[in-house]
């Protein structure tokens, strides 16, 4: 250290002098000086493409026209015994979990929860839940998986094991409820969990519970931090913010003096006791779906009904007596999923189904609605799921019944709307999921089989996102700036080195003149 602060001191006094005399020199230090920039330069502008040799699959599936799109290639895709229920990817892309329904036999493929690597289509581990797997989610960093399986649910770590065994299990915290419904935030620490009657009990009725990782014993009521129960209808749909500090729901009731949102503030509760929501708001119709942004700021619900009562609903979290900032009617348009853009919650992606002509697929901006999407696109068929980005601009929808499938949209709408990418098969593709810069496309599905595809997104990702999106040992062309650039930081030090021994030779010859 002593001696780095001697050339650099040495550096200081004698660099101004040298380089008037030394034309060499002054080339060098210009390089030093410019080498920075060169690296920004480069690594920002950097196309990026897909490797076809990385994929294991090494195809590139057919797509719709397209201007500006980048390539989409099938890195694997995987049978399973049964139906693929339930998929999430990580944020990063590194993870991919799938829950399927259960099917008595032996094998991997048997097993109803899988967690996959998605560079090398390596299974971390199996688990069979013995029951059918409704919901699954894992949080940002891929730590933490949290499943709702009718009778049980689960945490589970993405150490790999042979035996996989759960963190805890949750097991019937009220007696003859079950789970359908499970959210994670980003870092794991906080699970948010629902259960539901149908009936079961005189009338239906659901319960929401907040977890945390902790949670080993798992089999009491006053084990979880807090819970509340809705005593009207069925809890459909919940969601946890990134951050961990909020929570929303959505209820299935279309009767009695029951609010069909409910948000809570995670904090400010007494544990192991019921914990009122910040407010509530009666959408007089079933909620079937909700999301909300990663600071818990903007919220978003949808309903759905038979005939009327299909609308959009979206709310900020001090929101006036629990009125939302504005609603959008879908008229005979069910709405099966919302998505919310997670690092703003401007964009909103919707999700439908109509009897009479197909599904459709909906972008909203949310803080400049102006009583319209901003595109709408018919697949043909019901959208079962969406999902977007974290900062709005890709959106993937499946489908399943009619013409099942997969499309990745673009958020800009010019002219009529079409997909930059779709993927069409036999299967019915009810669960999707896309990684927070969009680069992987996780998808499950169901026909005689079931069967999960993992699809990477040639999406240029920007340098400062490298280490939090890319694998180290991942050679994906997504990384390929790396390398450019390091020419540029290798010819720095290089140019510093010359300098300093270059100027330490004058000196040293001038003082044995």
């Amino acid at each position: 250290m002593q001696l780095i602060i001697r050339n650099i001191n040495f550096l200081k006094k004698g660099i101004g002098k040298m380089l008037k005399k030394n034309f060499i020199l002054s080339l060098l230090f210009l390089s030093l000086i410019l080498s920075p920039c060169c690296l920004y330069i480069f690594q920002t502008n950097q196309i990026v493409k897909v490797n076809e040799s990385d994929n294991e699959v090494n195809r590139v599936i057919p797509s719709t026209p397209k201007s500006s799109a980048y390539a989409v290639s099938e890195k694997w895709n995987y049978t399973t015994a049964n139906t693929v229920t339930a998929v999430a990817i990580s944020a990063d892309g590194k993870f991919m979990v799938i829950g399927t329904e259960y099917m008595t036999g032996s094998g991997e493929k048997y097993n109803s929860l899988f967690l996959r690597k998605t560079k090398t289509n390596e299974t971390v581990w199996v688990y069979n839940t013995t029951q059918k797997v409704y919901s699954v989610a894992i949080s940002a960093n891929g730590k933490y998986i949290a499943v709702a399986a009718w009778n049980y649910s689960y945490l589970f770590n993405n150490t790999p094991s042979a035996d996989k065994k759960p963190m805890w299990t949750a097991i019937n915290l009220i007696p003859n409820h079950r789970y359908r419904t499970v959210d994670i935030s980003a870092t794991g620490d906080k699970i948010v969990l629902a259960d539901y009657d149908k009936g079961m009990n005189g009338g239906a009725s659901g319960n929401i519970y907040l977890l945390d990782n902790l949670f080993y014993s798992g089999n009491k009521i006053n084990d979880v931090l807090w819970y509340n129960q809705t005593k009207f209808g069925d809890i459909t749909s919940v969601a946890i913010s990134g951050n961990g500090e909020y929570v929303v729901a959505g209820i299935s009731s279309t009767a009695g003096p029951c609010d069909n949102v409910y948000f809570w503030k995670i904090t400010g509760y007494t544990l192991g006791a019921e914990h009122p929501p910040m407010w509530g708001y009666n959408t007089a119709f079933p909620i079937s779906s909700v999301a909300i942004s990663y600071t818990g700021d903007h919220i978003v619900a949808g309903s759905s009904h038979d005939v009327a009562g299909d609308e959009l609903f979206v709310f900020n979290k001090s929101a006036d007596n629990g009125n939302p900032e504005w609603s959008h009617s879908l008229n005979s348009i069910s709405v099966t999923s919302v998505a919310i853009s997670e690092t703003t919650g401007e964009y909103i992606a919707v999700g439908g189904d109509q009897i009479v002509d197909g599904g459709r697929v909906y972008l909203f901006n949310r803080s400049n609605y102006k009583g319209q999407p901003m595109w709408e696109y018919n697949p043909g068929s019901t959208t079962q799921s969406v999902a977007i980005s974290a900062d709005g601009k890709y959106i993937v929808a499946g489908t399943r019944w009619g013409i099942p499938g997969v499309f990745l949209f673009n958020k800009s709408a010019d002219g009529v709307k079409v997909p930059e990418w779709s993927f069409k098969d036999n299967y019915f593709y009810a669960s999707v999921s896309i990684s927070s810069w969009g680069n992987y496309i996780a998808m499950g599905g169901e026909y005689a089989s079931g069967k999960a595809h993992l699809f990477y997104h040639a999406r240029p990702v920007p340098p400062a996102l490298l280490p939090y999106i890319a694998d180290d040992d991942d050679d994906d062309d997504e990384e390929g700036a790396i390398p450019f650039g390091n020419y540029y930081l290798i010819f720095a030090g290089i140019a510093m080195v010359a300098l300093i021994v270059i100027m330490k030779r004058k000196a040293f010859l001038k003082q044995n003149k």
